[in-house]
């Protein structure tokens, strides 16, 4: 593997080396099951062997260096980062980086922090685990499920957008599912305290909107809305002094009058669009090292050779509405 790697790497370069997970368990997660695939310790730890020995973890310093005062990054930098901000990322993430040594950033939605709320798309992901346990019929009584399969509206529950949310409270109240109690119950996301320990440990932390946005359903004004206020809230809770902020979903299709009205409000943005390469250059584009369940030098190597795939192919840079 490490001979293909270091051929692929000399036609094309992936530097600094941006990956994202979202969580780490050893057990099924009914709120992100149904969601996305994600790995378990044993993965998770394999992969920070590899990108431990293979590449060089770099702190936010470096990569802010990087991006406001071009400096240059060394070889193979890496910097790791998680989203959603799931409470697994203090039990099972942070011991394993921090006695790694490897740095990391954390995005975090706002509202989600200590329990007070739940994202919509893990009440989504709630509700399609209880309609396969329990083998629900009774959602035939709302209206607009009546001429629906259990296929067809276990796909239209997980594929309800941010602005029609609310169906998912309406649908949870016939199944007599109870988010509050859910929260207090499994505590799915990390707490202020939490944070702060990680924040004593060395990790940094961002912001990820309120609530888990699709940005891609919101207007310029929204988008702006959910960025800034969501930037001011972890900053000032966290006494944190400077701003990165991750897209929730994806990048893809936010405008360049987003960026130029945040330029002097966000030091690094994240995007998701693997390693394509963004004119925006303070925003970074991540690669998913989760969604596949395959090694990291494997996502890598593939990675590297999308990378010159898409050059080839006129691919390689973001291009974005105006």
């Amino acid at each position: 593997m490490e001979i293909l790697i270091a051929a692929a790497e000399a036609i094309s370069e992936i530097n600094p080396l941006i990956p994202y997970y979202h969580v780490v368990s050893n057990e099924e997660l009914p709120h992100i099951r149904h969601l996305h695939p994600y790995k378990n310790a044993s993965q998770f730890l394999k992969d920070i062997d590899y990108l431990g020995k293979n590449f060089g973890p770099i702190e936010l310093s470096d990569l802010l260096d990087f991006i406001k005062k071009g400096k240059k990054l060394k070889k193979r930098s890496l910097f790791i980062t998680f989203d959603d901000g799931y409470s697994e990322c203090y039990s099972i993430v942070a011991p394993i980086l921090y006695k790694k040594g490897i740095p990391a950033a954390f995005f975090v939605c706002s509202d989600l922090i200590d329990n007070k709320s739940m994202s919509y798309k893990n009440k989504a992901s709630l509700i399609v685990e209880r309609l396969l346990k329990k083998n629900e019929k009774n959602l035939i009584t709302l209206s607009y499920l009546r001429d629906c399969s259990s296929n067809d509206y276990i796909k239209m529950i997980l594929n309800v957008g941010y602005k029609e949310r609310n169906v998912l409270d309406e649908i949870a109240e016939h199944l007599g599912i109870n988010w509050e109690y859910y929260l207090k119950a499994k505590q799915p996301y990390l707490t202020s305290l939490q944070i702060n320990e990680m924040e004593n440990m060395g990790f940094y932390f961002g912001a990820h909107s309120l609530d888990h946005a699709n940005f891609s359903e919101l207007n310029i004004e929204e988008q702006i809305y959910q960025a800034k206020s969501s930037i001011d809230l972890i900053k000032q809770r966290f006494n944190i002094d400077y701003s990165l902020f991750a897209f929730p979903f994806s990048d893809k299709n936010i405008p360049l009058e987003f960026f130029r009205r945040m330029r002097n409000y966000i030091d690094i943005s994240f995007g998701t669009a693997g390693t394509q390469l963004d004119k925006i250059n303070w925003n970074l584009e991540r690669i998913n090292f989760e969604r596949s369940l395959r090694p990291a030098d494997e996502i890598y190597l593939k990675k590297l050779l999308k990378k010159k795939a898409n050059l080839i192919q006129g691919k390689g840079n973001i291009q974005r509405p105006r």
